[in-house]
């Protein structure tokens, strides 16, 4: 009888194993140094005070025969080159690097032709498109073309994709949206706010007029308001409500002390002469003048009452998250949400869509220099001229 057919075992694998994601076998055998910057100049004064063969003795030890002489033509190398060592070991982030690269060397898109990329981004968010990792994609090799490379010299890989949004602050965003759309769902929350200050200037226009090189510069008369400004806090929801904004004006403070208790006791930190003006403006329109408690005069009903909580998201201000301002927001049920501090510009809705609306509304009236009244009415009138699409 015929011994069974055995399967014939598989041939093995030709060319380099695969290391990726893997373990290299045994522990590291540290064939390679690293010297950092700070290493560097280390050892190069160390060598000024001492001698060459102290240095090699000291940071080389055991190198002998070719080993020491090329630890000797390094030396001299970094000996060479001690200014740029110096300056790269006295910066705090290439302090620990060995190596410091350009910004935009070994990359295929120059930085001129890279930046119309967010600006079209850009300028698609703010017709309402989202733009995904396709459509970015696509416009990268738009931009490609134009610059002339062709298929196999720029090939847009997901690499190239993924580091220009974290580039971006895309990354960001992206986590930021996750967090809080976890929060929502976690907290089962309905309503969202989000609270953002600016700052409204007296006068927008510019003093002097700049042309060419050579020419001489002719001084514009201005009313010498344009460094006076208030403080606007803005309010919202995400079903487009606007809310009455917060303004905070300055006024002089007086020298006595009965009269500052007074002030602030009875008319918010205003005098006996501004105080009536103040409360005029009230009267005439929806927001409030110095009002520093914006938790208690939006979200003061909530108290006691075991609502449904509520988020809030503003900027992180160490103000806005205080002990007395994290009490508060408890008692009134509100959860208090920061936005990314170095990603404002993408995270902050406020920074995003409700911003240049509002400055560019007032820009309109900046002809002559407005006085309080006018300015409260006009800051007032651009927060309600917007529409509920924008928010």
């Amino acid at each position: 009888m015929a011994p069974p057919s055995t399967k014939a075992p598989h041939r093995k694998a030709i060319g380099r194993p695969v290391v990726k994601n893997c373990r290299r076998n045994g522990p590291p055998q540290h064939r390679r140094h690293y010297f950092s910057y700070a290493k560097q100049l280390h050892i190069i004064n160390w060598r000024k005070q001492h001698s060459m063969d102290s240095a090699l003795d000291t940071f080389f030890w055991g190198a002998e025969g070719i080993a020491r002489s090329s630890a000797f033509k390094r030396v001299l190398r970094w000996e060479h080159n001690r200014p740029h060592i110096t300056k790269m070991a006295n910066i705090p982030a290439t302090t620990t690097q060995n190596i410091c690269r350009p910004a935009g060397c070994a990359t295929t898109l120059s930085s001129e032709y890279e930046e119309q990329i967010p600006q079209w981004v850009c300028d698609m968010r703010s017709e309402g498109i989202p733009v995904s990792k396709f459509l970015l994609q696509c416009k990268a090799l738009e931009v490609a073309k134009d610059l002339g490379l062709t298929d196999n010299r720029f090939k847009e890989s997901p690499s190239w994709i993924s580091g220009f949004i974290k580039q971006r602050g895309e990354a960001a965003l992206a986590a930021f949206s996750n967090r809080i759309r976890q929060l929502v769902q976690t907290e089962a929350i309905d309503d969202i706010y989000n609270a953002d200050q600016t700052g409204i200037n007296f006068e927008y226009i510019p003093k002097h007029a700049i042309d060419r090189c050579g020419a001489n510069t002719g001084w514009i008369r201005c009313s010498g308001h344009e460094k006076d400004r208030m403080t606007a806090m803005l309010l919202a929801d995400n079903k487009g409500t606007k809310y009455p904004m917060f303004l905070v004006l300055k006024s002089r403070a007086p020298k006595v002390k009965a009269t500052v208790v007074e002030n602030l006791t009875k008319r918010n930190g205003f005098g006996p002469v501004v105080c009536p003006e103040v409360e005029e403006l009230h009267e005439r329109h929806a927001s409030r003048l110095y009002g520093n408690r914006i938790s208690q005069y939006y979200f003061g009903y909530r108290k006691d009452k075991n609502m449904k909580k509520i988020l809030l998201l503003w900027d992180d201000f160490s103000t806005h998250f205080s002990d007395d301002v994290v009490a508060c927001a408890e008692s009134l049920d509100v959860l208090l949400e920061k936005n990314p501090p170095t990603f404002k510009r993408v995270c902050q809705p406020a920074d995003v869509a409700w911003m240049k609306p509002l400055k560019a509304s007032m820009r309109l009236r900046w002809l002559r220099p407005p006085s309080r009244d006018n300015l409260v009415e006009w800051v007032n009138e651009a927060w309600e001229a917007m529409p509920k699409s924008t928010i």
